[in-house]
């Protein structure tokens, strides 16, 4: 990927609206179309950018008839024959049959845009164009930049002015006003989404999930009908695709990959080459499978990687190339001499049980700084573009003391909150990937209802100005009742990071809930302050102590007071889908207090405790068949070793025949 791309993010306009003296866009009049859609005959020359515009227009056309009930014709620019502009508007040859419409909705670059002067210079990578003129509507977008997808960015964004939104996957999580007209206007937008690269990762068969089936008594293709159908709406997007998580547009994959050496590193090279590898506190050089670590101060590692980077680039272009380390594992970092003269004295002391026995020690970022430098200088003679993603993590968290990071090295930021980062731009570090674990939280425990999404939206409002490329959030695990919010928020500030978190909530309760919305409201404000950290004996994170029963209570009577005042079905519906994550989250509180009593000594009533489980377990059955969206319970079953304080081994006889009615 040509690196300009990245220097002159931050130079580009993220967004520019006004409000402009022309007539409203009117697509639908009284249940009939008063609007055809227009595309250039000939389809953009890049697949990507022909497929999202194609991707576009069914969207549109899709929403248009679920709102209105009115399907709108789409045609090519050439059908409509010579078109020509007067007083600012389209006007079509005699006898060119538009079934009665006199709109135009420009999808796309055409001939129509260039009479109307519409142009797309300085878009950027995904920016696009909403625009009233005269008669017609222009929803296009750049499709020369590595993110092609902004015409059906456009598309997005306007329905979305309309009122649609997508709060969940599945036809119950979409919003779509039912109105016999559709208009709007006027509109003059133009909008690139500053953080180009924006992901959340998908990941609804994490773990053990097969064994979570088995602990409840299902099977796959049980839960492949059943997850299929609560995901299945009548339209053909997708929710990340709603909310334009546009994977990875430009190039930056990162990941643990052994330092550059592969997954394999150790299997491959460690007879030959044991000398690449980190020497462990007993004077060996031995690793154990899959989790290893290297010796980055040994120059023939150094030029070995190297070597084959300019050859796998060489046989197959990439944009980047990840020399994150392993993560995690038994092994300790190199403690060779040659890497300690790597580690400066007035580096920040760290405390980490893989270095020096968990005693401080200075932090180990310059070391692996030294390593990627030394990489991208031989690899970037030959690959002048390459970029290589570099991990701030564990005990290289810290910005380096003395090494200055290559101009080619893209950061993957790993903390969840982003103000270290400042101290890495001071030592030059130029591009950034923030890689969060924000949304990982919990969910061994089958995530709690809970909500930090205004920490993560303070956080992501310094991101506005372009300056973090990319996000990469874990993970979405599919817990939409209890964390739907935060998924929620997630994927609305990374394609809008100067959104506030106060309008998103409000607009998500008022879309979703109607009348019911202020309930729904506090309930959700109500949320926030439990899902913070708590101490217990001195230790901390055991969150669900806030869960108390009294705390409980006024959330069921904020959702029972929704429910009374929600008339519309839908919006009923969706408040039961709420009360499916709240009443999984209440006892599974109560298991979980009982579980750390047990644990911390505490006396417990085990008899109780299992009565406790067997009612949980019957209800994770029935989420699993009613609500298989609300709480994954499938990977929940799969993850709960705290259970076992409880000497709970699985449903009584009493529950299984219980389950078997």
């Amino acid at each position: 990927m040509p690196s300009r791309w990245f220097v002159t993010i931050a130079l580009l306009a993220v967004a520019c609206d006004r409000v402009i003296a022309q007539k409203q866009a009117m697509l639908v009049s009284d249940g009939r179309p008063s609007a055809v859609v227009v595309v250039a005959t000939d389809p953009p020359a890049d697949r990507r950018a022909a497929a999202a515009q194609e991707s576009a227009v069914k969207v549109l056309v899709e929403h248009v008839l679920q709102m209105s009930g009115a399907r709108l014709k789409v045609v090519k620019d050439e059908d409509l024959g010579q078109v020509t502009v007067r007083d600012g508007e389209l006007i079509v040859p005699p006898g060119k049959t538009l079934g009665g419409a006199h709109y135009f909705v420009l999808v796309g670059s055409s001939k129509l845009t260039d009479l109307l002067g519409i142009k797309m210079d300085g878009l950027g990578s995904g920016g696009h164009v909403i625009k009233t003129v005269g008669n017609a509507l222009v929803l296009a977008g750049c499709t020369n930049a590595p993110d092609k997808a902004g015409t059906l960015y456009a598309v997005v964004d306007f329905l979305e002015m309309l009122g649609c939104r997508y709060l969940w996957p599945g036809e119950l999580g979409k919003v779509v006003p039912r109105t016999p007209t559709v208009a709007i206007g006027p509109l003059d937008r133009r909008y690139r989404p500053p953080i180009q690269q924006r992901g959340l990762r998908f990941l609804h068969r994490y773990r053990d999930w097969k064994g979570g089936l088995q602990k409840l008594g299902f099977t796959e293709s049980e839960w492949g009908r059943l997850y299929d159908e609560a995901r299945a709406t009548t339209s053909s997007s997708r929710w990340a695709d709603w909310h334009r998580l546009n994977g990875r547009p430009l190039g930056l994959i990162g990941g643990h990959n052994g330092a550059g050496l592969g997954h394999d590193g150790w299997e491959k090279y460690g007879k030959t080459h044991p000398e690449w590898f980190a020497l462990q506190p007993d004077g060996t050089r031995n690793q154990p499978a899959g989790r290893w670590r290297i010796c980055p101060s040994n120059p023939e590692l150094i030029d070995h990687v190297a070597n084959a980077i300019i050859e796998q680039v060489r046989r197959k272009p990439v944009a980047s190339v990840s020399l994150s380390p392993n993560d995690g594992g038994k092994a300790s970092f190199c403690a060779c001499e040659e890497c300690k003269k790597l580690d400066p004295s007035n580096a920040p002391r760290i405390r980490h049980r893989l270095v020096n026995g968990g005693q401080e020690y200075p932090s180990l970022t310059d070391r692996f700084v030294h390593y990627w430098n030394a990489i991208a200088q031989r690899v970037s003679k030959v690959h002048p573009d390459l970029l290589y993603v570099v991990d701030a993590y564990s005990a290289y968290i810290t910005p380096p003391v003395r090494e200055r990071p290559h101009p080619n090295l893209v950061l993957r930021y790993v903390p969840n909150d982003i103000d270290g980062m400042k101290g890495w731009r001071r030592t030059g570090m130029r591009h950034f990937l923030w890689r969060p674990n924000n949304l990982h939280t919990g969910y061994h425990h089958g995530t709690l209802v809970a909500l930090f999404a205004r920490r993560m939206a303070a956080t992501m409002s310094s991101m506005a100005d372009g300056s973090v490329l990319g996000v990469d959030m874990q993970g979405v695990y599919d817990y939409w009742a209890t964390m739907g919010m935060n998924y929620y928020t997630a994927a609305r500030l990374s394609y809008n990071p100067s959104l506030k978190y106060d309008d998103i909530l409000a607009d998500y309760c008022r879309s979703g809930f109607g009348a019911a919305a202020e309930p729904v409201r506090q309930y959700f404000l109500k949320i926030e302050p439990m899902a913070g950290k708590s101490v217990r004996n001195g230790k901390s994170n055991y969150y669900w102590e806030r869960y108390t029963p009294d705390a409980m209570a006024e959330l069921g009577t904020l959702l029972d007071e929704a429910d009374s005042k929600a008339a519309d079905p839908i919006v009923k519906r969706r408040i039961a889908f709420l009360l499916a994550g709240y009443d999984y989250s209440a006892i599974t509180a109560k298991a979980c207090r009982m579980a750390q009593d047990a644990a911390d000594g505490e006396p417990v009533d085990l008899a109780a405790a299992g009565e406790l489980m067997d009612r949980r377990w019957l209800l994770m059955r029935k989420l699993f068949r009613d609500w298989p969206l609300a709480v994954n319970v499938v990977v929940t079953a799969g993850s709960e070793g705290w259970t076992k304080h409880l000497k709970w081994q699985g449903p009584s006889q009493k529950a299984r025949d219980q389950a078997a009615r």
